[in-house]
């Protein structure tokens, strides 16, 4: 019987892990025999759980998929949507016989659905926004040449203040931190209010700046009675101090557009305080794929029977592949090889189509979180309405 098998091993579905890590159990991933029974489904990558109506699981094959990698391997470059959608008769004509091959294709399952990891880079985004950076920094390894421009800017005040030039931006931290008051310290934040008058006055003739707006937001701090460090009103009264005294800070303060002055008053963000260039970036972390090693077979009689006579003939999809590149890529990391001389080890072609899909309950059960599908996003809006 003349038949043509390709071979699909080792690609997959990537699965995105969950913000919170948790320690990925594959002993929880329950793998279920496939569905055989009810009509075809809409082409998704979802099915239904085939002893739990109500439980989805996640489709290792998509029918999309096959017609692509056969559209691949018969030697045309064009995408799926474009050939589907193109006018051409060339193209029609292609389209007719690509539907008709996942139509008549079945799937011989080799390997039970598996879990697999990989290094998923972090650094190749042209983005430095994709960079994964670290949450919170240790400031005792870094100094003002490592510092956030705006701290750079007012590192003589901050010099003036501390009395002395710190070693870290460590030490620069620790001065600001063991003076935060809180809201029950009442009498301290009516003495900060007593000394911001002045300060307020004094800023009428500030230059305006960066500088002056955030000094402006710090103040507001203080009269709301936010938590905020007594030294950052000692930090503001030095610069407008200095601004009245050194013509060369003045400068630096008008022309500088810099002024994140929140540095000050948000002391649990400590990765602000270095700037970004100084940033150690996470290269890679571990991601998963969920995988199944299968072979497709497509058969010459299966193919012919029924067939629309606008289609290719099986001559010419055998010759075309023959032809064609006879290697593709699948999914995550997979291959595909053809193959159109041997026979099934029981002597003629796979006729049964195995389904093949692992349980998303069971992978985030193991500390998983695959991409939302469709089905998941309309079921969130209607929830919302």
């Amino acid at each position: 019987m003349s038949y043509i098998k390709l071979e699909v091993r080792s690609g997959g579905i990537y699965c995105k892990q969950e913000k919170e890590w948790k320690e990925i159990q594959f002993g929880n991933l329950f793998l279920y025999p496939p569905e055989t029974k009810g009509e075809k489904k809409k082409e998704v990558n979802l099915a239904l759980h085939p002893e739990n109506v109500t439980q989805k699981v996640l489709s290792l094959v998509r029918d999309s998929s096959i017609k692509g990698l056969f559209s691949y391997l018969v030697g045309e470059i064009k995408k799926v949507k474009e050939i589907e959608t193109s006018s051409e008769p060339s193209k029609k004509k292609l389209n007719l016989t690509l539907d008709r091959i996942v139509e008549t294709s079945v799937y011989k399952k080799i390997s039970e659905p598996y879990v697999t990891t990989f290094f998923q880079r972090k650094d190749v985004h042209r983005k430095t926004s994709k960079f994964i950076t670290p949450p919170s920094i240790n400031l005792n390894q870094h100094t003002f040449e490592t510092a956030d421009p705006t701290i750079k800017l007012l590192e003589k005040p901050l010099n003036n203040i501390l009395l002395s030039q710190p070693k870290s931006l460590g030490e620069v931290h620790s001065f600001f931190k063991k003076d935060v008051i809180k809201k029950t310290e009442i009498e301290k934040y009516e003495k900060l209010k007593n000394d911001i008058i002045p300060i307020t006055d004094n800023l009428k003739k500030f230059p305006d700046s960066k500088i002056k707006i955030g000094i402006e937001t710090a103040l507001e701090r203080v009269r709301d009675e936010k938590p905020i460090s007594c030294q950052v009103i000692t930090l503001i009264k030095e610069i407008i101090n200095l601004c009245s005294e050194d013509k060369v800070f003045l400068k630096q303060i008008k022309n500088s557009k810099y002024g994140k002055f929140s540095i000050f008053t948000d002391l649990s963000n400590t990765k602000h305080w270095v700037n970004k260039s100084h940033y150690q970036i996470v290269r890679g972390t571990p991601a998963y794929i969920a995988c199944v090693d299968f072979d497709i077979y497509l058969s010459k009689s299966n193919f012919i029977a029924n067939n629309n006579s606008e289609s290719f003939s099986w001559e010419e999809i055998v010759n075309k592949i023959k032809d064609g590149p006879n290697i593709a890529r699948w999914g995550e990391g997979g291959v595909v090889f053809t193959d159109y001389s041997g026979l099934d080890e029981i002597g003629c072609p796979y006729n049964e189509k195995d389904q093949l899909f692992i349980e998303i309950k069971s992978l985030r059960n193991a500390g998983l979180k695959i991409k939302k599908y469709d089905w998941e996003i309309e079921k969130k809006m209607k929830k919302v309405k």
